[in-house]
């Protein structure tokens, strides 16, 4: 994660109901890790959802 991101996401989670609603999230984001994970295992990318371009 870029340092930019860290400190964004560092101040942002000070707040109370930041910090509840990205809680609430965690399971969501625990499931994108995964499909991301087996993506790029599989040699997947961003660009597979495009097919050729022209």
């Amino acid at each position: 994660m870029r340092k930019a991101l860290k400190n964004f996401k560092g101040q942002a989670l000070v707040r109370p109901d930041v910090r509840r609603e990205y809680e609430g999230l965690k399971e969501e984001f625990e499931i994108l890790d995964e499909i991301l994970k087996a993506r790029a295992e599989a040699g997947f990318t961003g660009l597979d959802h495009y097919g050729p371009s022209g």
